[in-house]
């Protein structure tokens, strides 16, 4: 297998998956993708990571990044552009108020766990009250 088959592949699959979604194929899905398609990619790659790959061989393909979300990345086919859509600021501070819930809970469960066994076995709090401590 060749590079230049590996190459190939990827501007296949950004090409199709923008055809069909009008959406860049993130890197995080391509491996399946890759394995359908070549399934030594891994080999070609030699040790280097896809977007290292996909960054030194652009050319039929570009590899876009999320200005604000690091973990973002996506390879869409060179002739296209796309903008990752903004979060708005209410959905951001959602997101947030359900990471600190999720914080509590956990650290409430911690604080069960230290307690002795025979008293782990006396506490009992309904599912109900659980799943209301992360809303």
């Amino acid at each position: 297998m060749t590079q230049e088959k590996l190459i190939d592949t990827l501007e296949k699959i950004a090409v199709q998956h923008w055809n069909t979604n009008k959406q860049p194929v993130l890197l995080s899905n391509l491996p399946p993708l890759l394995m359908k398609n070549l399934p030594d990619y891994k080999d070609i790659l030699s040790g280097r990571s896809l977007k290292k790959f996909i960054k030194e061989s652009e050319g039929k393909y570009k590899l876009i990044e999320h200005p604000y979300q690091r973990a973002k990345v996506a390879l869409l086919p060179k002739d296209e552009s796309y903008k990752f859509p903004e979060l708005d600021e209410k959905h951001e501070q959602s997101v947030i108020i359900d990471r600190n819930a999720e914080k509590a809970l956990i650290e409430f469960l911690k604080v069960l766990k230290k307690l002795p066994e025979k008293d782990q076995e006396k506490v009992q709090i309904p599912v109900s009250v659980l799943v209301k401590m992360i809303k």
